[in-house]
C-alpha cells in the first residue's frame, strides 16, 4: 500500500500510471524485473542508473528515500498489482495531464539548423523533449520533480559542472 503511494508520488511521471515504461523509460510491469535480483533492483532505485535518465533516489545519494521506501518500490515491482497501482495514481490525482515528451516543430528546427552552429542546437532540443521534458517542464521552468534550467543562475554555471550534473 505505501509502496503504491509512493510510486504514484515519485515514479509514475516516467514510468506510466501501470509501470507500462514511457517514451525511453522501461516497463516495470514486466515479467524480467519480477524475477530480477532484488539487490540490484534496490541499487538501481538508490543510485540511479548511469547514462539514463533514471536519477538516484536515496537519500545516502542526493535523493528522498530511505532503504525502507526504496525496498518497498521493489517488492512493488516483483510482486505489486499494476491496476490497483494505476487506480492509486488517479485517485490521488497524480495522473499526468500533459504529455511526457513532446515532438519538437519541425520547421523551427530547419530554422535552428540554418543558424551557425544550428546543427548541436536542433540536436539540443531533439534530446531535451525526449529526455528531459518530462520533470523540468516544456519551458524549462521547473517541476515539482525537477528544478528550472530556464534560469540566470543554471546558465551562470560553470559549464563542466552543469556536464557532471547531467552525466552524473
Amino acid at each position: 500500500d505505501e509502496a503504491m503511494t509512493r510510486y504514484a508520488q515519485n515514479c509514475s511521471v516516467c514510468h506510466g500510471l501501470a509501470g507500462e515504461g514511457i517514451g525511453s523509460t522501461p516497463p516495470l510491469n514486466n515479467p524480467t524485473l519480477q524475477s530480477a535480483d532484488v539487490q540490484s533492483l534496490a541499487k538501481i532505485i538508490a543510485r540511479g542508473l548511469y547514462g539514463t535518465s533514471m536519477p538516484a533516489w536515496s537519500k545516502e545519494d542526493g535523493g528522498p528515500l530511505s532503504d525502507y521506501q526504496i525496498n518497498t518500490l521493489v517488492t512493488l515491482i516483483q510482486y505489486g498489482d499494476w491496476q490497483s497501482t494505476q487506480d492509486r495514481v488517479v485517485n490521488l490525482g497524480l495522473a499526468p495531464l500533459v504529455p511526457f515528451t513532446t515532438e519538437p516543430d519541425a520547421a523551427l528546427l530547419e530554422q535552428v539548423r540554418s543558424l551557425p552552429g544550428g546543427e548541436s542546437l536542433a540536436q539540443g532540443i531533439e534530446l531535451y523533449a525526449a529526455e528531459c521534458v518530462a520533470c523540468h517542464g516544456a519551458d524549462g521552468l521547473g517541476t515539482t520533480l525537477a528544478p528550472a534550467l530556464n534560469d540566470p543562475l543554471v546558465r551562470a554555471k560553470d559549464p563542466a559542472e552543469i556536464e557532471r550534473t547531467i552525466l552524473n
